[in-house]
């Protein structure tokens, strides 16, 4: 692990430097501003070490903000190449099918009509037992259309669950008979009460055009995106250079291996 974090270590160390060459042919500067801020950075790292840490690595203000200047100049370089690239959100959102992400927000009111037994199978509840949380449920709907607060609901109902649920209509979060019961339900809407093989649900949607899936989705595959078109940028203007390491410097350190002597 140590020689892979140190070859990693390197392969930073040339990007940052490419990169900071690269914003120096485009014309990118700091400002006054941003080196000050930098700086200050430089100042706290400082500060973190003693004055016999500084000593031993070697570590001055000098060194320190000139390599810390390069990787923020590195960076404005990045996102200039973001700014400049041709990829774009409408053509990511092209590629994915909101239909494939449609996505339900419900609230809902349940009570089990089965449970798990000691080798976690399921177990029906028998019929009568059934009929009785049908009952109840019945009640349920009842006063929390009445407008009864759930809370008061809770104590009078043992078992009674309240929760919220989020789900895509084409994924495996919800049960059959929900997913059918909500693809009826409009804002605001309660539903009847909906059986399935777990027990007994009330539910009341909150939002049956929700998008959360879908922005989540175009906003990983646009950044999958990005980092495929900048590897591919780097790895090609990588070739340009002759890189070389000072083996002598770098050989001897071993990550990890940094004994501060009292």
């Amino acid at each position: 692990m140590r020689d892979l974090y140190k070859d990693y270590a390197m392969d930073s160390a040339v990007q940052y430097v490419i990169l900071a060459e690269k914003a120096k042919e485009h014309g990118l500067t700091l400002t006054d501003a941003e080196i000050a801020e930098n700086r200050v950075y430089v100042n706290t790292v400082l500060s973190s070490f003693t004055e016999e840490q500084l000593e031993q690595n070697g570590m001055t203000f000098d060194a320190l903000e000139a390599t810390t200047q390069m990787m923020a100049l590195a960076e404005k370089y990045y996102d200039y190449f973001l700014e400049n690239m041709d990829i774009t959100l409408e053509e990511i959102k092209a590629g994915i099918n909101p239909e494939e992400y449609k996505e339900y927000k419900t609230e809902y009111w349940y009570l089990a009509t089965s449970k798990y037994d000691e080798n976690y199978e399921i177990v029906q509840f028998t019929q009568e037992e059934k009929e009785e949380v049908m009952r109840k449920m019945q009640e349920v709907q009842e006063e929390l259309l009445s407008g009864k607060p759930t809370d008061l609901l809770q104590k009078e109902y043992a078992g009674l669950l309240h929760e919220t649920r989020t789900f895509l209509e084409t994924g495996k979060m919800a049960e059959e008979a929900y997913k059918k019961a909500c693809a009826k339900l409009e804002i605001g809407e309660y539903s009847a009460l909906v059986q399935t093989e777990y027990g007994i649900y009330i539910i009341k949607m909150l939002n049956n055009a929700c998008m959360d899936s879908y922005n989540a989705a175009v906003e990983e595959a646009y950044e999958t995106a990005v980092r495929d078109a900048f590897a591919v940028w780097y790895e090609e203007t990588k070739a340009e250079y002759e890189i070389t390491v000072n083996e002598m410097v770098w050989e001897p350190i071993v990550l990890g291996n940094v004994v501060y002597e009292e």
